[in-house]
């Protein structure tokens, strides 16, 4: 190895022992080992004592143990190995790994603990009151191309965090360390998301405990500004956490993290704390110039807008949305091109596992004050793994347009079946129509993932959403993405009958795109592969249930459940045709399931059968689905003769552990003589 190459080895090692405090724990236990040393021993039997003395004390052991790291979730070599209890500890730390290279310089963040989380102490007492229930903090780290998740620690004042963590800041192949200068550079803040998990345990006949439901909270949302460590090569960071979602304006507290920052190897020179500080507020100017100019351009355009005609005021042409810390930002800002790598292989898997991830609304302080519309980074969405249909259509439209398609967000009204009218944001894209200047335009629902071609409707028309599976989508009010916005000026701004050719500037009004490549856009963020053992994880989901499903019938009806697992087995094409169904839009193989299913139940005998799909591995929410289903609930009632029931799951794994889960229950007999 090069001189120059085992140089930089040997800082690199230095400054980790340094900022583990290594040689301080040496210098004490050779000052204790050799007290009662005889002075007149010889060297070698001195270094002897000193060896047995680190051992003894677990030193050498932890220094192995400390130049160890959690992986990077973000790569396909950070796979989490499946334990015992099953798929649903995905998401832990993954085994841990040597550092990788001593030729790349990297962010050393500690994170020793929190304090003053007084306000999470009442909850958490009262939910260990409730038997199988327990709740505990868990970190999410993003930098750059990483992400990292913390061990869960249990929600007291003072939590446990014991976290060491190697942030990249070259890429894996690279020779030579990094000039400071050039990192200096950089783009980017590491942002840090605190969760509270509330996890609910049930023990199901005679398995072993299993995890029968999650729910998560966003506590609060940090960024790290972490370029002040190029001056003194580290620095410690008591971080004041304030609480995000619906409780940013308030601007509480909710605690303290305390945290440690390093860049190792510890670099030979030092970049003047002066000249971090002027790079740092030159960028913050150009920011606030940029958004002032943005700020002065949009007032003016709006009044263009509303003096073409009164009622435009009156549209939903949103050019401002708040964000997870209480400010607000363009829209134009939360769409950001993503790329899937191999994790998505087509936009309708994307579609597809965008409408998995579940739909939640954040409810607003204060009695009658609604739902609270807030816009959150891709980060925060996927590491709670829930969101509203902001977070759903603006991240579909951002993996879309990472697969090379025309699309933007739609913002405007939704009907329901009661005929309630009410804000709702999806999908479109837009491909070369028939003509030369016309456009095919297809909708894409970001909660369900499913597609819609749209045509214009004459003013008789009738709606065909009425008579079709497409949404009622009511008003149309504006369209944008990552550098274009256009606002609707049709004399109606009904979905049916819009035309959606942006360039016709009769029709749309939309925003200078050199303004809007002024506007600053969130990170992008790369998709965690999943970890869950779909195989195992399906046989655990059947043992579970099963149980379940006997004892309902013993304890409601006083019958048996007999299982049949061969017509169990038969049910799996049935499943995999109904995932690839909502995949393409089309039926898929329901011939040959049919074919086999006539086969195997004899003459005489009744087949009957019925399947939900869920995003989670629930079992009790499983069984109450079925439950609420009526066709589940007579089939879970049955009498008759030779009676046996099936049962079948099977799992699609998605990127982020997020799963379509589908489950069928069956039941073939032979009816009671009428």
């Amino acid at each position: 190895m090069p001189q120059s190459k085992i140089a930089e080895l040997k800082s690199l090692i230095d400054s980790h022992l340094r900022s583990q405090n290594i040689y301080g724990q040496i210098r004490d236990f050779v000052r204790q080992a050799t007290k009662a040393d005889d002075p007149s021993a010889d060297d070698d039997s001195n270094k002897g004592v000193v060896l047995d003395a680190l051992r003894e004390k677990g030193v050498i052991e932890e220094v192995i143990k400390s130049i160890k790291r959690p992986r990077n979730l973000a790569t396909p070599s950070s796979l989490i190995a499946s334990t015992k209890q099953g798929a649903h500890l995905q998401g832990q730390l993954a085994d841990l790994t040597p550092i990788p290279s001593p030729f790349r310089r990297f962010l050393h963040l500690r994170i020793n603990g929190g304090r003053a989380f007084v306000d999470h102490l009442a909850a958490s007492s009262s939910e260990e009151e409730v038997e199988g229930k327990k709740a505990q903090f868990v970190l999410f780290i993003h930098f750059r191309n990483q992400r990292f998740r913390s061990r869960a620690v249990e929600v007291s004042v003072e939590p446990k965090f014991d976290e060491s963590l190697l942030l990249d800041l070259q890429p894996p192949e690279s020779t030579s360390l990094i000039d400071l200068a050039d990192v200096l550079k950089l783009e980017g803040k590491i942002h840090l998301v605190l969760a509270r998990i509330v996890t609910i345990s049930a023990i199901v006949g005679e398995e072993k405990s299993v995890v029968d439901d999650q729910e998560v909270e966003l506590v609060a949302s940090y960024d790290i500004e972490w370029k002040n460590v190029l001056s003194s090569g580290g620095l410690s960071i008591p971080a004041e956490l304030l609480g995000a979602g619906s409780q940013a304006k308030i601007k509480v507290p909710v605690g303290v993290l305390d945290m440690r920052l390093d860049i190792v190897p510890l670099p030979e020179t030092s970049v003047k704390p002066a000249d971090i500080a002027r790079g740092l507020r030159a960028n913050s100017m150009r920011k606030q110039e940029l958004q002032r100019q943005f700020f002065q351009y949009s007032r003016v355009w709006w009044k263009e807008f509303i003096d073409i005609s009164p009622t435009f005021k009156n549209r939903l042409v949103k050019i401002f949305a708040e964000d997870e810390w209480g400010g607000h930002k363009p829209v134009c800002y939360f769409v950001q091109p993503l790329r899937a790598g191999r994790v998505l292989d087509s936009p309708r898997h994307a579609a597809r596992f965008v409408s998995l991830i579940p739909y939640t609304k954040i409810e607003a302080v204060g009695a009658g004050a609604g739902r609270a519309e807030i816009w959150h980074t891709f980060h925060t969405f996927l590491s709670m793994r829930k969101g509203d249909c902001e977070d759903h259509a603006v991240l579909l439209c951002s993996l879309l347009l990472g697969f090379g398609l025309d699309a933007y967000v739609c913002i405007g009204t939704v009907i329901d079946n009661n005929e309630n009218e009410r804000d709702h944001l999806w999908v479109l894209t837009r491909s070369s129509g028939r003509g030369k200047s016309s456009k095919r335009v297809v909708f894409w629902e970001s909660l369900t993932g499913q597609r819609y071609p749209h045509k214009i409707q004459s003013g008789n028309s009738k709606d065909p959403s009425k008579n079709s599976k497409m949404p009622n989508y009511g008003s149309i009010g504006c369209c944008f993405n990552h550098k274009s916005f256009f606002a609707n000026k049709q004399a109606s701004d009904a979905v049916s009958h819009c035309n959606f050719s942006f360039e016709d500037r009769n029709i749309w009004k939309g925003m200078d795109p050199e303004i809007l490549m002024g506007i600053e856009h969130q990170e992008q963020v790369p998709l965690c592969p999943s970890t869950i053992n779909h195989l195992a994880t399906e046989e655990a989901l059947e043992r579970a249930l099963r149980p379940m499903i006997s004892e309902y019938r013993r304890s409601n009806l006083r019958l048996g459940t007999p299982w049949d697992n061969e017509l169990s087995y038969l049910l799996t094409p049935a499943l995999s045709a109904y995932e690839m169904e909502r995949l393409s839009g089309t039926p898929f193989g329901n011939e040959e399931f049919q074919q086999s299913i006539k086969r195997n139940v004899p003459e005489g005998h009744t087949f009957r059968g019925y399947p939900i799909v869920v995003n989670q591995l629930s079992p009790t929410r499983i069984m109450e689905s079925f439950r609420r289903a009526h066709i589940a609930s007579e089939i879970l009632s049955t009498r008759g003769d030779q009676v046996h029931f099936a049962l079948r799951v099977k799992i699609f794994p998605y990127p982020e552990e997020i799963s379509a889960v589908w489950v069928m229950l069956a039941v073939k007999f032979k009816p009671p003589p009428s």
